[in-house]
């Protein structure tokens, strides 16, 4: 009788930060036994870490920080590669509406598109876009979540009326006048 005798592969895991920055240390790995994933050296600004997954895009195996791994498979050259996932940080945009009535907030990922509120309104004046310094000297335009979100503030334009007086069967006249 012949008995098999089988010896673990070792390979080398590689990690790679998938957008974000500093370097991590190769680690070795025997195949079937537990690797503690070495901690996450890695940063992405506006991003918190999620995990890694075999895949840059996460569609591969996912595997959290500092969960024991073991079955990973390598590739023809004796590696394997671990791709950082990240997940974008929610940031605040506080709407400041110097007296309007309409949306507060606007909350999104970083970097992720946002789209301007429906404007707001207030009696008497005309909503003229959203500044980005309380002077209003700074036009604003909604694109994507910048890092750590933003106040913005409302500028209104004072509506004009004009006012036209009749006599009522009376006599005389009176110029228009106009009125904010």
């Amino acid at each position: 009788t012949l008995l098999a005798s089988w010896t673990a592969n070792t390979y080398v895991v590689e990690f790679d930060s998938n957008g974000g920055t500093n370097a991590m240390a190769d680690q070795t790995h025997t195949y079937d036994q537990k690797l503690a994933l070495t901690a996450n050296n890695f940063v992405k600004v506006g991003y918190t870490f999620a995990g890694w997954n075999t895949l840059a895009n996460g569609q591969g195996d996912s595997y959290e920080n500092a969960e024991e791994v073991k079955n990973l498979t390598s590739s023809a050259n004796g590696h394997v590669k671990l791709y950082a996932q990240w997940t974008a940080n929610r940031y605040t945009i506080t709407l400041v509406l110097n007296g309007g009535v309409g949306e507060e907030s606007v909350e999104a990922g970083y970097e992720e598109e946002v789209t301007a509120p429906a404007n707001p309104t207030k009696v008497g004046y005309t909503f003229a876009g959203w500044y980005g310094n309380e002077a209003l000297t700074q036009a604003y335009t909604f694109t994507t979540m910048p890092l750590d979100g933003i106040t913005l503030y409302a500028k209104w334009n004072v509506n004009e009326y004009q006012v036209a007086f009749n006599a009522n069967t009376g006599s005389g006249t009176m110029s228009k006048q106009t009125h904010t």
